[in-house]
């Protein structure tokens, strides 16, 4: 990850890398550029770190500050001329801060490991990457059975083709009605009668 894509707020950021550069010790002998080459060393370990939250910029700050003052308390405690004691001191400080950075990079390491993983979307994966789509089956739909021819009710049909019930009749017509009936029964029953007598005296006498 470089400075220029770090997701943290350019405010964070700013910040970050101003107290960092300002927490080096410069040795007063050093020229201008050997200055503004510590100083991108400095910027290449964050860089490095890659901090993503302000609570990482912060432990990222910390182990570089840490990693460069210690140097600084080992090259001061290299001097010929100082005490033992001094010396010793210095040493302390700087095993001193040697624990710090450690105990701040173990800190940083725990929380990138607890980050998600961010996988890559079929959206967002290149197209060689993403998986051949098959093409899906045609399938042949079940044709739908024909429609069965409805069978007529021939009771249906009588009832149908039965013209449809008259107003009822009035007693006058109900008792004319009935008196035809009873005339044609009458024709009916003489010609009847009239045939039976005829055939009757066709036969011979019982003698």
């Amino acid at each position: 990850m470089s400075l220029a894509s770090s997701p943290l707020h350019p405010a964070v950021l700013a910040t970050m890398l101003r107290t960092t550069l300002d927490a080096i010790p410069i040795s007063p002998d050093v020229t201008a550029a050997e200055k503004a080459t510590q100083f991108e060393a400095a910027l290449k370990d964050i860089e490095h770190l890659a901090p993503a939250d302000p609570t990482q910029a912060r432990l990222a700050a910390r182990i570089v500050s840490a990693h460069y003052a210690a140097q600084e308390c080992l090259r001061r405690a290299a001097r010929p001329d100082l005490p033992d004691s001094v010396m010793m001191r210095l040493q302390g400080k700087a095993a001193a801060l040697d624990r710090m950075g450690r105990a701040a990079q173990r800190q940083l390491d725990k929380l990138k490991a607890a980050q998600p993983i961010q996988q890559a979307t079929p959206a967002s994966a290149p197209a060689a990457e993403r998986p051949a789509m098959s093409p899906v089956p045609h399938t042949a739909r079940p044709k739908s059975p024909p429609p069965q021819p409805v069978r007529k009710d021939p009771m249906h049909r009588e009832e149908a083709t039965t013209p449809a019930t008259t107003a009822p009749l009035s007693a006058e017509e109900e008792q004319a009605l009935l008196q035809r009936a009873m005339n044609d029964l009458f024709d009916r029953s003489s010609t009847a009668v009239a045939t039976l007598m005829a055939g009757l005296a066709e036969l011979p006498d019982a003698a």
